[in-house]
């Protein structure tokens, strides 16, 4: 109690939580006393020896013993091998319907049509849009909901 900090009346500060933790902690530690027993806990084989003097009677001799930790694994392992088939999505390999052309491209220059005509209908497109702004906006002016 001498040497903790906080007990001490420097300069007449102190924190007085501190004393009565500090008996707190004190009784606790008091009834906790642990004492050490010869008994193995938790043991893997639920074979508890009697007497404990040295690492040799901790040594396990029995084979059924692993023999059945062995068929433990082993039925995990199938558990988890079924649960895996079971919850796993099966992939299948199938093209989308709108990627299902009716006539295959049989050579470059349709392809190469194909592409160009492809961008000409883009462009088509970004224009009827353009148009449709610019008509929307006109009607706007007529209306005077806007200004140009």
């Amino acid at each position: 109690m001498e040497n903790n900090i906080f007990f001490k009346n420097k300069k007449d500060k102190f924190n007085p939580d501190v004393i009565s933790n500090l008996s707190k902690k004190n009784s606790e530690r008091k009834k906790n006393d642990f004492k050490s027993s010869g008994t193995v806990y938790n043991p893997i084989t639920n074979i508890i020896p009697k007497e404990i003097r040295s690492q040799k009677d901790l040594i396990i001799n029995n084979n059924q013993a692993f023999d059945d930790i062995k068929k433990l694994i082993n039925n995990k392992k199938n558990e988890r091998n079924k649960q895996d088939v079971d919850l796993k999505p099966q992939k299948i390999k199938a093209l989308p319907d709108n990627l299902i052309v009716e006539k295959p491209i049989e050579n470059f220059e349709e392809l190469k049509n194909n592409s160009v005509n492809h961008q000409q209908q883009i462009i088509y497109m970004a224009n009827q849009g353009k148009v449709k702004k610019n008509d929307i906006i006109v009607n706007l002016v007529k209306l005077g909901i806007i200004k140009r």
